[in-house]
């Protein structure tokens, strides 16, 4: 689910020399509030101690599979329990510093667009540490190795996601994400487009971008972000693969330096991402 933010309390800032103040929160802000690739798709769980060193979440334990059961047959009981997981925060900060003699009232826009890319810095390398999180070695129970690369002539994709999809709804989720790499969703683009039923997908591929494929939504994030050659079938949102436990959410802190004579910026946030529940996932390998 989207968390939102109350963007009134998440900058601070002293009194500058100019009207940069204005110009940085105003801009942080406008930032702050762009939709975030991969933490809208999951349960964001805000933790009340913001010093915390550690996240501790619950994953439900294992049920036994269902069974015929005899009329007045007694039931079997599962124990209804859950494991309690312990994980380590990260935090994840960018910060930049203006001179105060450099900052004329033709530069405010410079100041402006480096506050957004400081923001955006930090957002990004949110979704770098979830997409991480999801992809390391044994985070997921099920995986599938692709038929052959997508830049083959011999490429499945469509074979090889319901394959992932099945493992998933054999365990008893729904998928409704594909992670992929952003090269990947060119070449499976392209594969698209050289079938029959390219028609049904024109406006996609004129525009570059695919919204849904296999009933999945597609997030794409780039090379230095997720592994080529590697997607991710997934369950997202309650109840999905994954959980952020957020002790320190987005923040901006502005202030001046007296000694330097300068404005420091500061953007910063304090995450968790978790698998919470590793058989509403499958990794595709091979691609």
């Amino acid at each position: 689910m989207l968390k939102y933010v109350n963007f009134s309390s998440v900058v601070t800032t002293t009194t500058l020399p100019s009207r940069v103040s204005e110009v940085i929160v105003a801009a942080a802000i406008e930032q702050l509030k762009e939709i975030k690739n991969l933490r809208q798709y999951g349960l964001v769980d805000n933790v009340n101690n913001p010093g915390a060193k550690t996240y501790i979440f619950n994953t439900y334990d294992d049920l036994t599979a269902a069974y015929d059961r005899a009329e007045l047959e007694a039931f079997k009981y599962d124990a209804a329990n859950a494991t309690e997981t312990t994980k380590s925060f990260v935090e994840i900060a960018k910060g930049f510093q203006l001179s105060w003699e450099a900052d004329h009232l033709q530069k405010l826009a410079i100041r402006a667009a480096q506050t957004k890319a400081a923001v955006r810095e930090v957002q990004d390398r949110e979704d770098y540490k979830i997409a991480q999180a999801l992809i390391e070695s044994g985070a997921l129970t099920s995986s599938v190795s692709a038929t052959a690369a997508l830049s083959e002539t011999s490429a499945d994709p469509v074979k090889d996601i319901a394959q992932a999809k099945r493992k998933v709804r054999n365990l008893g989720y729904t998928p409704d994400m594909l992670l992929i790499e952003e090269q990947n969703l060119e070449e499976l683009l392209s594969i698209i487009a050289s079938n029959t039923w390219y028609e049904t997908t024109a406006k996609a591929i004129m525009a570059g971008t695919l919204d849904k494929f296999m009933g999945l939504k597609i997030v794409s994030l780039p090379s230095s972000k997720l592994t080529h050659g590697t997607a991710v079938v997934m369950k997202s949102g309650v109840g999905g693969v994954f959980q952020l436990g957020v002790a320190q959410d987005v923040q901006i802190k502005i202030f001046d330096d007296n000694d330097t004579h300068s404005t420091k910026v500061q953007v910063y946030e304090r995450i968790c991402p978790a698998v919470v529940r590793p058989d509403a996932g499958a990794k595709i390998t091979g691609w």
